[in-house]
């Protein structure tokens, strides 16, 4: 196996006893891009002069004892709507050409504090307007999509050009390209995870989470981005559950969880081969003493419309001004989406908050 194929949680326990070191995995990585990544588009930018500096000074550390934290060393590639200092944000749109962030944002800070290599910033639909990539290739075939809009980051884990990535979720932007790609996907709670210093499409949905090979890589990542910040005014006070006390070599045992298993809305299109292995997971949970309990999801009939009625008004609003002055810059779908949002009035927005506050008071039956 070449370091670039391992697990986030296999490569930091590699550096962390001497087998592997932070430049080796790098190198394994940047040597993967070369391969893989004309065919693939789906980074950006690829940082390889800074990432190669931060992983000598991850080796230096390492020989020394030194490990900032769970991801010292490990390489990682972040969605192109997310401020890394000195680097563009592009949201893969020329309305932004020539923009270069002059910060971190609170999830770049909080990977670098960690020890995680930056690699690069990976394409998204255009300011994550959709649920395809466009730029971007499937990992395993070229003939079909990488879905979106966090396609580059999806893309970039399943092909072992990233050893784990960043994206956003609005309405499925890690989801859908974690499913078509075939690795890890996670839309935290809301507010659990900041978004300061993040390019916003809805700022009452909007959500950034871990794309991974693993469910182990998944929570390893959250541990570390979770946590309040002030900066964003969404943000959660209350101490992050489930990860404070996260181990990786805890014990798999289970007993007296209760494990959610909708039984309409997720499950009523699903695929036959999906729902066996959907089947299969739940038989596993319960070997290892999990209890499933089927829960109803009440009001799913009105989740689309909600959904629709507030990301088009907030992100017309977030575009106003560029959408008045440039609108030629902006790739026709997008702009369409966008100019639609702006016919929306000011009462339709309110109901579909009401709404919004509706479906979440009503709880799983």
């Amino acid at each position: 196996m070449q370091p670039y194929e391992l697990s986030l949680a296999a490569a930091a326990a590699q550096i962390r006893t001497g087998q592997l070191s932070p430049v080796e995995l790098l190198d394994s990585v940047l040597r993967r891009i070369e391969q893989v990544e004309p065919r693939l588009n789906a980074y950006v930018e690829v940082a390889t002069t800074q990432a190669r500096q931060a992983a000598r000074e991850a080796e230096h550390e390492a020989a020394q004892g030194r490990y900032r934290g769970p991801l010292h060393g490990v390489p990682a590639a972040l969605k192109d709507l997310i401020d890394v200092s000195g680097s563009p944000t592009t949201a893969s749109s020329r309305v932004r050409a020539g923009h270069r962030a002059a910060a971190d944002s609170t999830v770049a800070a909080r990977l670098r504090a960690a020890g995680a290599i930056l690699l690069g910033k990976t394409h998204t639909h255009e300011f994550a307007y959709g649920l395809t990539t466009p730029q971007t290739n499937n990992a395993w075939d070229h003939g079909k999509v990488a879905g979106g809009s966090s396609g580059g980051s999806a893309v970039a884990v399943a092909a072992g050009t990233a050893t784990f990535a960043l994206g956003t979720d609005t309405g499925g932007s890690i989801r859908v390209p974690a499913a078509l790609n075939g690795v890890v996907g996670l839309k935290p709670t809301y507010g659990l995870v900041p978004r300061h210093g993040v390019t916003s499409l809805s700022w009452s949905l909007d959500h950034v989470g871990p794309i991974t090979r693993t469910v182990e890589d998944a929570a390893l990542v959250l541990t570390v981005l979770a946590g309040h910040d002030a900066r964003d005014p969404a943000s959660s006070t209350d101490p992050p559950p489930g990860t404070v006390d996260y181990r990786p070599d805890a014990d798999s045992d289970l007993t007296g969880v209760r494990v959610g298993v909708p039984r309409d809305y997720y499950v009523d299109h699903v695929d036959p081969q999906v729902a066996t292995a959907v089947r299969r997971a739940i038989g596993q949970l319960e070997e290892l003493g999990a209890r499933p309990v089927a829960v109803g999801i009440p009001m799913s009939r009105y989740f689309q419309a909600t959904l629709w009625a507030l990301v088009a008004p907030e992100a017309a609003a977030y575009h106003e001004h560029t959408l008045r002055t440039v609108p030629e810059l902006y790739q026709a779908d997008v702009r369409v989406l966008l100019e639609a949002g702006t016919l929306m009035g000011a009462g339709d927005y309110l109901r579909a908050q009401r709404a919004r506050t509706l479906i979440r008071g009503s709880g799983p039956a």
